[in-house]
């Protein structure tokens, strides 16, 4: 997950509402890292369940139990929605401008986010990469969507994304939630066409007059939240690698 580690880059505000999160002071340790991840896990970084069992060994400290507390609070609440194994979770210092990534089935989260006391960016961080893993997601805009309706907060990051995927999933279902898990669902088993069918019978319905001035309106509203796909000369919908690389690269 890409973000600024300034209080002042809080994104834009969201048409949803939600929780405004304070952000965690960048610090020195948030220097970039060439390994990946199964590297760094088989060198010996430190995972959360590591931090925990810390915290637990502590737990006669007043700080420490309260921390252990609020931890733990974090990983039952969004264990409801995906599953959060704190041995999977490496805590190593990322690049200035991320909190989090993943690779594999591996999860980092930057160990400036458990020096707040509030852990909510680390639950939205941990919401976020988990979400990649669990739904195999690879797509920023869904993935912060889906992000947003399990911690109830503002978007955090690739607020663009979240903006033109949600012209999308708002017409799929009444219940924001479904249509979001609808939009997954379809999108991750590479049912493109299906998930653009489904869109562009909504839109017709509801937007008639756009249709009539331009039969590509849905098209290309499904398309500002889908890039990376491009209509094959069959006629389908695929994914064009070169634009997934150079949106990899700007992100």
């Amino acid at each position: 997950m890409s973000e600024q580690k300034d209080p002042q880059n809080l994104g834009v505000d969201s048409k949803e509402g939600g929780n405004v999160i304070p952000f965690p002071q960048a610090t020195e340790t948030n220097a970039a890292v060439s390994k990946t991840l199964e590297e760094s896990k088989a060198e010996g970084a430190k995972t959360l369940k590591d931090y925990l069992d810390d915290l637990e060994a502590n737990i006669g400290n007043p700080n420490k139990a309260e921390k252990l507390k609020k931890l733990k609070t974090v990983i039952i609440s969004l264990g409801k929605f995906i599953k959060i194994n704190p041995e999977n979770v490496l805590l190593v210092p990322l690049p200035e401008d991320k909190v989090g990534e993943n690779q594999g089935d591996l999860v980092a989260a930057d160990p400036v986010l458990l020096k707040q006391d509030d852990l909510s960016v680390l639950r939205h961080t941990l919401a976020h990469e988990e979400t990649h893993l669990a739904e195999d997601l690879d797509h920023e805009g869904l993935t912060e969507l889906r992000t947003m309706s399990i911690t109830g907060d503002i978007a955090m990051d690739y607020q663009i994304e979240v903006e033109n995927t949600m012209q999308v999933t708002a017409l799929l279902d009444e219940d924001k939630d479904k249509a979001i898990l609808r939009a997954i669902e379809l999108y991750s088993n590479e049912k493109y066409d299906e998930l653009f069918e489904e869109f562009a019978e909504k839109y017709t319905e509801k937007y008639p007059e756009k249709v009539t001035k331009n039969s590509d309106a849905a098209l290309n509203t499904f398309q500002l939240a889908f890039p990376e796909l491009h209509v094959s000369s069959e006629g389908e919908f695929e994914v064009d690698e070169g634009e997934v690389e150079e949106y990899a690269q700007a992100a």
